[in-house]
């Protein structure tokens, strides 16, 4: 990742909780970012893969940060199959080739692979004023949580005393053919 990518990355944490939050502003933002910020404004451009957004909401978005921080930058936003774009960035990153992203708005298990594949740059994230409770590795924060995560079972079929509770129950062999689940481990991780 390079220092522009840096820079943007700490832009768009930055941006993201003024807007949610509504009680920054560029004013009381560490120094470290703001040394970051002339890099972002000679690069121009912030492409966002993560969430997928009206337009609407994407030009109220890059209209805000422009304003929050006196730039004139465009921001690109899109959104899709996270593990597919994981996997594209990983085979990227192993040619030699751009990604095209800059930053990568996802859940821990995406960016955990992203990690293993040497697709990530440490970050010393303290530096920009980010709360060290936050940092979900040296790669990445942990900015919110929209996922909610849970466990169901049909009533009719299964009664509340016999449903699993744990993780154990499940591998009782009366579970077995009975079970369905997503491909990806992440609701798993979710709920830890």
């Amino acid at each position: 990742m390079s220092r522009s990518i840096v820079a943007k990355l700490a832009v768009s944490v930055f941006v993201t909780g003024a807007i949610l939050l509504g009680q920054a502003s560029a004013a009381n933002i560490p120094v470290a970012v703001k040394a970051l910020i002339t890099d972002a404004k000679k690069e121009g451009e912030l492409s966002v893969y993560g969430r997928t957004l009206k337009p609407t909401a994407i030009r109220e978005f890059n209209k805000r940060l422009n304003a929050f921080y006196g730039i004139d930058v465009k921001l690109n936003m899109a959104g899709g199959f996270h593990t597919a774009k994981a996997a594209e960035i990983q085979l990227a990153v192993k040619k030699g080739a751009p990604t095209g992203i800059d930053v990568f708005w996802t859940s821990y298990a995406t960016s955990f692979r992203l990690e293993r594949a040497k697709a990530l740059t440490k970050f010393d994230w303290t530096t920009l004023g980010i709360d060290p409770a936050l940092k979900a590795s040296e790669f990445g924060v942990k900015s919110h949580d929209v996922s909610l995560a849970f466990v169901s079972y049909n009533t009719n079929l299964v009664k509340s005393s016999e449903a699993p509770k744990t993780w154990d129950d499940l591998l009782n062999p009366k579970w077995k053919g009975r079970i369905t689940m997503p491909r990806s481990p992440a609701v798993w991780v979710y709920m830890t």
